[in-house]
């Protein structure tokens, strides 16, 4: 009997509702939301995971953290998780530019660039999973450094992109 009361207590706990289904919102000076699980203040920065990994924010860029009811939906390992580049959200609705016939040298670059950079990605992702498979720590971290080298560089890319298009992601991206 004293053996089945531990597990009792835990069926109770997680059939308590606000158990399994607190989240946070973060919400940023820039009008991105973010929901999460979980979330930590560090070194002037609000932490919290995201996919296999951990984003930090500054603290100056985040308007506010409030606590959530919604569900936070986890993606099935195989399915590839894009990388966070939070959009803003646009005030005004502005008629869309002219796309034009022919694509230009820089958007096939760009594109060509993009789709390298999102194959290197699920590489790095593909390693990490074996990693952990393997409990391969020291792999773990070297593909989590290889995911955030190509989240830098995508997120780099889109700046530059966004900067050639007037300030704005064009369509085609």
């Amino acid at each position: 009997m004293t053996r089945i009361i531990p597990y009792l207590f835990a069926l109770i706990i997680s059939l308590h509702p606000t158990c399994g289904l607190c989240s946070y919102l973060i919400q940023l000076k820039n009008g991105a939301q973010i929901l999460t699980k979980h979330y930590w203040e560090k070194n002037g920065q609000i932490r919290f995971y995201y996919g296999e990994g951990i984003v930090g924010f500054d603290r100056d860029s985040v308007h506010e953290v409030i606590e959530s009811a919604l569900p936070v939906f986890e993606k099935n390992p195989e399915e590839p998780k894009a990388p966070l580049i939070p959009e803003p959200v646009e005030k005004k609705k502005t008629p869309p530019a002219k796309v034009e016939k022919s694509e230009s040298d820089a958007v096939k670059k760009h594109k060509k660039e993009k789709n390298t950079l999102i194959k290197r990605y699920r590489r790095a992702k593909r390693r990490l999973y074996q990693a952990e498979k393997r409990r391969d720590p020291a792999g773990k971290k070297k593909a989590k450094r290889q995911m955030q080298q190509v989240v830098k560089k995508m997120s780099e890319l889109t700046d530059r992109v966004k900067s050639e298009s007037n300030g704005r992601i064009p369509g085609w991206w």
